[in-house]
């Protein structure tokens, strides 16, 4: 689970309970010979029982296929959280922060694989003996080296057993094959790969499977760009091999009620993962009333991008809901939209949605419009403040460091949570904006001022006034203002600075003040090095939380540190690096402030490194380029020369010490 699905957690887990009609024997008939077993592998949720390959088994199964569902995700949960509450395991490998421990090899086989091999081991035994002809994996970035360990092993002692792999983990699947990662030994572990909505293509598979067709070569199914299948007339999920109660929440479920996005917002791949199309009410009212009465079902989350991407769609299902009486507890991702009024919400309550997981993204509508989200800060705030007077739980993201972002919008930010903390329930940050190849952004460098190279392995904009390091800053400096609110407010923040190593101390002249605050135009380029705009910004980025937190909180003091182990360690590698700094800032109530400055940045051999998104071939990126509408192409060639003169004559190095002071002289009824 990710951090924004954590932060969500402890809401669902107050309506969980044991279920007592557990397990339900199928009736299902088989007029295939093929057969296929499906399994989720570690790392994913453990709240509820796998959607996506209890879906998939009742499609085969609707078609005459015998076909069973494996969650050894959930297995493995069992096995390890004994461990964990015993502190053998010193941390729980399922909390959203230790994603590196599956993903790193080194992490994962020394650390986590030795308390699971024995689980994996039994069920292949379990493969070996009962023969089924397929074996179905779901893909994630997260479960990578446990699938290919799996596979690895299963193909060893079963060479003819098929293989088919699918899920997001594959959209860039022909560079994950020219690398070699589905061969071991000059032999391949995989049979077929699925790309995209699975409910037809993995049909496809099976009929030829039961046609005895063999292929030398990985076949890879991709379903056209424009397709977009029926998700109305689907079969309920086959949750018949699966022991609910093995959950955290046993009597809730994963549904769908859209695939896609209606929206366009120019970070996200989801929007061009899959086209748009909405579910009946009727169908989903269905699917929820078999599995209450049967399963015993009474708490579900919506895995749409978006519940309320047809708003119409949306009420109606809540009115059927209402009129069949169903005590159902539901919840989802939403965006912000100003045709949702307080009317709208009451009638969502009344149907039972508790919590709404809103992408916030900034507190800027400069940034919100090149985002695309179609919504402003005054939208966002109205929204907020209906939701939680009916009392739906008001949960929010938020993007640190979209390539536009500037000092003074990043403040933005920081204004909005402020002017809105009591009616946010969470907030959730993750460590810095993702750049990635199947999003607009990744595809229009150009439009979003991006620099067609890497520097210190990662992206930056083309003036680098916003780096890794840049970034860093931000990426501290939002859970530091944000921790500031929990003084007298109930706010969830999953991701948070350890106050343990040092990264800040802070104490007020008045701690009661708590001001009421509006967004202004303010110039952050403060302090003027005379270095480099790259070392002026890294400085000045500070003074985003020092100004909002003045004009909030009244005078203060604090220490602000950054360590590159430090940061390391609590940020990642992403975001830390050669960055060695500590600022005292201090300020009095009539706005005299000065800032000790001691900044030192180290800046590594060969940092540049040019990057071209633009020959990325998977549906996703194709897609994304053509929403991109680039204008004008640019001259890779000439880019990649120039990356070596860059590396030779460009350095940011540099250290500066010294006492700046000034004044912002504020009205007394702001204090």
């Amino acid at each position: 689970m990710n951090e924004r699905e954590f932060a969500m957690a402890d809401a669902v887990l107050s309506h969980a309970e044991l279920v007592s009609n557990n397990k339900i024997e199928s009736s299902d008939k088989i007029t295939k010979h093929t057969s296929i077993w499906f399994y989720l592998l570690p790392e994913w949720s453990n709240f509820f029982p796998p959607f996506n390959i209890a879906r998939l088994s009742s499609v085969v199964k609707n078609s005459g296929y015998d076909s069973r569902c494996f969650d050894l995700n959930i297995e493995s949960y069992s096995v390890l959280e004994p461990k964990i509450k015993s502190k053998e395991i010193e941390y729980d490998p399922w909390d959203g922060s230790r994603f590196s421990k599956w993903t790193s090899e080194i992490s994962y086989y020394d650390d986590i694989h030795p308390h699971l091999e024995k689980l994996y081991l039994t069920h292949i035994e379990r493969i070996k003996k009962e023969s089924p002809t397929v074996i179905g994996f779901t893909l994630y970035f997260c479960n990578t080296l446990p699938i290919l360990w799996f596979i690895k092993k299963l193909k060893s002692e079963l060479p003819s057993i098929k293989i088919i792999i699918g899920g997001p983990g594959i959209h860039s699947i022909n560079t994950k094959i020219e690398e070699g990662i589905f061969h071991s030994n000059g032999v391949k572990l995989v049979d077929y790969v699925v790309i995209g909505e699975a409910e037809k293509l993995i049909l496809n598979v099976l009929a030829d499977i039961e046609e005895n067709k063999t292929q030398d070569d990985i076949q890879i199914l991709t379903q056209p760009i424009t397709e977009r299948l029926d998700i109305n007339n689907q079969p309920l999920p086959n949750y018949d091999d699966l022991d609910l109660n093995l959950y955290r929440v046993p009597n809730g479920i994963v549904t769908e009620f859209s695939r896609g996005c209606v929206a366009k917002c120019t970070f996200c791949e989801e929007t061009h993962f899959w086209k748009y199309r909405q579910r009946s009410s009727d169908s989903l009212v269905h699917e929820i009333e078999e599995l209450n009465q049967k399963r015993g079902v009474s708490v579900v989350w919506f895995l749409d991008s978006l519940i309320n991407g047809n708003l119409k769609a949306l009420e109606s299902f809540c009115k059927k809901i209402i009129e069949k009486n169903l005590k159902i507890k539901w919840t989802g991702y939403s965006r912000c939209d100003n045709r949702m009024d307080k009317l709208y919400y009451e009638t969502l309550k009344s149907a039972g949605c508790f919590m709404l997981n809103y992408g916030a993204e900034s507190g800027s509508d400069k940034v919100l419009e090149d985002m695309d989200k179609r919504v402003t800060v005054s939208d966002m705030e109205q929204n907020f403040k209906d939701s939680k007077e009916v009392g739906i739980g008001v949960y929010t993201n938020w993007i640190v460091g979209f390539p536009t972002e500037t000092i003074k919008d990043f403040a933005d930010t920081l204004t909005f949570i402020w002017r809105n903390r009591n009616v946010l329930d969470v907030i959730v940050t993750s460590n810095g904006f993702v750049l990635s190849p199947p999003t607009i952004t990744g595809q229009n460098f150009g439009r979003f001022n991006l620099s067609h190279y890497y520097y210190e392995n990662q992206w930056c904009n083309s003036d680098f006034t916003l780096t890794k390091f840049h970034l860093l800053e931000r990426v501290k400096l939002f859970p530091i203002f944000c921790e500031q609110l929990l003084t007298n407010h109930k706010i969830s923040i999953p991701v948070r600075p350890n106050l343990s190593l040092n990264h800040y101390k802070i104490s007020y002249i008045n701690p009661n003040i708590k001001n009421e605050i509006e967004f202004e135009n303010f110039d952050y380029d403060v302090v003027k090095t005379n270095i480099s705009s790259f070392a002026d910004a890294l400085i000045n980025e500070n003074f985003s939380l020092f100004r909002v937190l003045y004009k909030s909180r009244g005078g203060f003091k604090m220490e602000l540190n950054y360590e590159e182990e430090m940061d390391r360690l609590e940020f990642g590698e992403k975001v830390s690096g050669p960055y060695l700094a500590k600022y005292i800032f201090d300020i009095d109530m009539d706005g005299n402030w000065s800032l000790d400055i001691n900044s030192k940045f180290k800046q590594n051999k060969n940092p540049f490194k040019f990057v071209n998104f633009g020959n990325d071939k998977s549906n996703t990126a194709i897609r994304a380029r053509e929403l991109a509408k680039i204008k004008s192409e640019v001259d890779i060639e000439y880019l990649k020369s120039k990356e070596n003169e860059m590396n030779n004559t460009i350095d940011f190095s540099f250290e500066y010490k010294n006492v700046v002071k000034g004044t912002w002289k504020q009205k007394k009824s702001l204090l």
